[in-house]
């Protein structure tokens, strides 16, 4: 952050898509698909504090915050911020392929429930000038993530630490 931005306008909630999955590289369709020897090393080259993390259940996601530099005070598992069901790797061990095909509408009621909470943790520590939040998840997700917080979302490259603005 600049150190000439004032607290308010300092970004406070950043989105970090998780980094290269072996269905990014190769395909595998697999449930829960883990990061494919490239994801890792992206993985470790992230860094950063952040006050809270708020973190999808799927492993790919799970692993680029474990594998990272990236340090926190507090972690959260969120289960609305897991990917959009479309592909066998998008499901979570014993669940099944009638899952498939959530309707966007369904996942934008998912991340709006995420933008709320977010949202609430800002207000809540409002008076903390280095709060800040980082958000775990994944491509189309995050796509849904910017649009209910009224921005256009910049290209989410695996494994790239991205302001997410339009919280107020």
């Amino acid at each position: 952050l600049q150190r000439s931005m004032s607290a308010k306008q300092a970004t406070k909630v950043y989105f970090c898509r998780h980094a290269q999955s072996t269905f990014n590289s190769s395909g595998d369709n697999s449930p829960d698909v883990p990061l494919s020897s490239a994801g890792e090393a992206q993985a470790r080259q992230l860094s950063g504090h952040f006050s809270l993390v708020l973190c999808s259940p799927m492993r790919r996601a799970q692993l680029t915050l474990r594998l990272s530099e990236i340090t926190y005070d507090r972690l959260e598992t969120v289960q609305e911020l897991r990917e959009q069901l479309n592909e066998g790797s998008d499901l979570l061990p014993g669940e099944g392929y009638e899952k498939l095909g959530e309707s966007d509408a369904s996942l934008a009621s998912r991340v709006s429930q995420v933008r709320n909470r977010l949202l609430q943790e800002l207000a809540d520590n409002k008076s903390q000038a280095d709060f800040r939040i980082l958000v775990v998840s994944h491509l189309f997700t995050g796509y849904a993530l910017f649009q209910a917080c009224g921005v256009r979302s910049p290209d989410l490259r695996n494994a790239k630490i991205v302001p997410l603005p339009g919280l107020h």
